[in-house]
């Protein structure tokens, strides 16, 4: 947590820092929705599993391992649970509060050292809403689970009960009252309260934002630098809360098969409007970078998606749904991004946009038919083409791929860092030696002046 505040601090002091946050950005929402994989029914292997543990434990910057429930172990687990959601109540508070704490701190210790190295009080503030903003934005995956775990409530004959404790009812006593008086509430104010409240709040600074107001900059910028729209956190917000509710709320379908079809539909309908919104300034190289690195994150997230359904089902299921996997291909079909001194919004760019969009739904839908046929046969031969083989080739290929993806944003981003950070210093280097040449002109005139007052008075004399 520490690290990643540090370095969002310096990277926010560079003019030009859009393409270094952007990177960061991409790379933790990646980390989140990916480990949000693991809540859904599927027959994940073991590897799969231990990187989605890696990935949780990175992206939330190690905030889920303050979770005690080895030194709860003496309890019951209900009322372990119960107390835990009680404890998620004050997250978001407790941290405001510490941030605040830790920089007023900081400011106060910072007195004693020198005045270079002393940090003011308006920086602490904003240093200390920045902390704030960027460790709630690292929590909410975790507090959006631990919420929309109250719905996990699979039926058992003619009674739903808590997945947590099989012993406890659903939605009748106990968990009745917690549902309505900390779930309900948290729903409002945490899942929904808070990507609205930050929307609203850069809707209502848009002036600050565009005049590049420093300590707006400062305290809420890792919500919207490197996006065209400044408000698209939300949307990337609004689909890991669609992810968490499908792998809760699921289990209310009975249908492991319909549950892995939602999450892949979701990544397809983030890859379709991410393509068509083009949150990025795809004119920029800055922002071409970021569109095509956040499309090969959601490229990655739908592999993984569709990887844990073949691993988890039979082949004749996968053929006949295959069609998902080449609507999604079908999207990457649009030639701004392959041609990208094409303008995007000119009528000529639109129109071929649209037919090759057409084109990639029209092609998915004619694989529909051979993969019915597919399906038919293999179901009559009763063969199974999902091996043990298969399962581990596209474990090691998923598993790989989720790491390069992840080895790859790290070198961007370290490169881009280092780019903005020097660019940052060359740029503090030149200012002196500018207002020196700006300011010795003037004094020197001021001597001349200065000189020649003298010799006119006296010539008075």
């Amino acid at each position: 947590s520490a690290v990643l505040v540090y370095v969002t601090i310096q990277s926010s002091h560079a003019q030009n820092d859009d393409v270094a946050d952007g990177i960061k950005k991409i790379a933790l929402n990646f980390l989140q929705v990916t480990s949000l994989a693991a809540g859904l029914p599927l027959r994940w292997p073991p590897e799969m599993e231990t990187m989605f543990e890696i990935f949780k434990t990175v992206s939330s910057a190690g905030s889920n391992l303050l979770i005690p429930d080895c030194e709860l172990s003496h309890m019951k687990t209900a009322d372990v649970y119960f107390l835990k959601q009680v404890a998620f109540v004050f997250l978001v508070p407790l941290i405001a509060c510490t941030c605040v704490v830790a920089w007023a701190m900081i400011y106060k210790c910072s007195g004693a050292l020198s005045r270079a190295k002393q940090v003011k009080k308006s920086d602490a503030k904003d240093f200390a809403i920045l902390s704030a903003v960027l460790m709630t934005f690292l929590a909410y995956p975790m507090l959006t689970r631990s919420i929309f775990s109250m719905f996990k409530c699979p039926r058992i004959g003619d009674k739903t009960f808590l997945v947590a404790d099989l012993q406890e009812a659903c939605f009748e006593g106990r968990h009745l009252h917690y549902f309505l008086g900390l779930t309900l509430p948290q729903i409002l104010l945490y899942i929904i309260g808070l990507p609205v409240a930050a929307l609203v709040l850069l809707r209502r600074n848009k002036e600050r934002i565009i005049n590049q107001d420093m300590s707006f900059h400062m305290r809420y910028g890792f919500l919207f630098f490197g996006y065209r729209l400044e408000w698209w956190e939300s949307v990337t917000a609004s689909r890991k809360v669609v992810v968490v509710l499908i792998g809760t709320l699921g289990t209310l379908l009975n249908s492991v098969n319909m549950q892995a079809f939602l999450a892949i539909l979701v990544i397809f309908v983030s890859i379709f409007i991410h393509l068509t919104c083009e949150p990025f300034d795809v004119d920029e190289d800055s922002g071409r970078l970021l569109h095509r690195l956040e499309l090969g994150a959601l490229t990655m997230n739908f592999l993984t998606f569709w990887g844990g359904y073949v691993c988890s089902v039979s082949g004749f299921f996968i053929c006949g749904d295959a069609v998902l996997f080449f609507l999604g291909l079908g999207g990457f079909c649009r030639p701004s991004h392959t041609f990208p001194s094409t303008p995007w919004l000119t009528s000529k760019s639109t129109s071929l946009n649209l037919f090759f969009t057409h084109r990639a739904f029209a092609f998915s839908f004619l694989t529909f038919p051979p993969a019915l046929i597919l399906k038919r046969l293999i179901f009559f031969l009763q063969d199974e083409i999902v091996t043990e083989s298969v399962r581990i080739l596209v474990t090691l290929v998923l598993v790989g791929g989720n790491f390069s993806f992840v080895g790859f944003a790290i070198i961007l981003f370290a490169r881009e860092y280092r780019r903005e950070k020097s660019t940052s210093n060359r740029a503090v280097h030149v200012l002196p030696s500018a207002n020196t040449l700006t300011t010795s002109p003037i004094t020197t005139t001021s001597a001349q002046m200065g000189r020649s007052k003298s010799t006119v008075l006296h010539a008075e004399r």
